[in-house]
């Protein structure tokens, strides 16, 4: 079997990086505090999972009647992300490394326009915002079936905006040199199993959109 270059799996590990940060960072509508843990994504819980039911709604509504085109923006966003994972995966199957290179591309401006609202969400919001920055810091591990090369899934780990946009940059250094190689494309699976399944049970990035939404909705019921 043909070793797989660092390039190729350089560009797969900043793919698979932001999977894992957005999977997180698209369930912030729907995030609150965690009571008596301040700081970071894991001081965050589902509103519906709060001991104080009505205190939570409360807050949610709020969010609602105040940040509407915020949360509408982010959703499109998410789905517009997610949409060009699904191609990429396709994409991968066949070989194709231009039109791979295309939707990273897409991604990447996605992204940057991602940092900007998110930007703009707190400078209006400084009190109460709620959305960040995505990020992942640590405590996945990727590697690629016949590369020797393995990688600890980082993303934006200082959660801030001049990191996202560092984030960003770095998915270009290794994208022209992939685009040009020869070899065969390695068949990774960026996607879970379960984005490919209807619900909303799960933690696959498809799963956690469509858990925000639903949870978006109980808001009023």
């Amino acid at each position: 079997m043909e070793e797989i270059n660092e390039e190729d799996f350089e560009m797969f590990f900043h793919l698979n990086s932001l999977y894992h940060a957005l999977t997180s960072s698209v369930c912030d509508p729907v995030s609150l505090p965690t009571p008596g843990i301040t700081g970071g994504k894991f001081g965050m819980m589902f509103w519906d999972c709060y001991d104080d039911e009505d205190k939570a709604r409360k807050i949610m509504k709020e969010r609602l009647g105040a940040c509407e085109e915020d949360i509408k923006s982010h959703d499109l966003i998410h789905t517009s992300l997610f949409r060009h994972f699904q191609i990429i995966q396709e994409e991968i199957k066949l070989e194709d490394r231009s039109r791979i290179v295309d939707n990273v591309r897409t991604i990447q401006n996605i992204i940057r326009e991602y940092g900007d609202l998110v930007k703009q969400h707190r400078e209006k919001f400084p009190e109460t915002f709620f959305l960040s920055y995505p990020s992942c810091p640590g405590g996945h591990y990727f590697h690629i079936k016949g590369s020797s090369l393995v990688g600890g899934n980082s993303f934006n780990s200082t959660e801030d905006y001049k990191g996202l946009q560092q984030a960003v940059s770095d998915m270009e250094y290794n994208i022209e040199s992939f685009c040009i190689s020869s070899s065969a494309v390695p068949q990774v699976e960026l996607l879970r199993p379960e984005d490919f399944l209807e619900g909303f049970y799960g933690i696959s990035y498809k799963h956690r959109i469509e858990l925000t939404r639903e949870l978006l909705k109980r808001v009023n019921e």
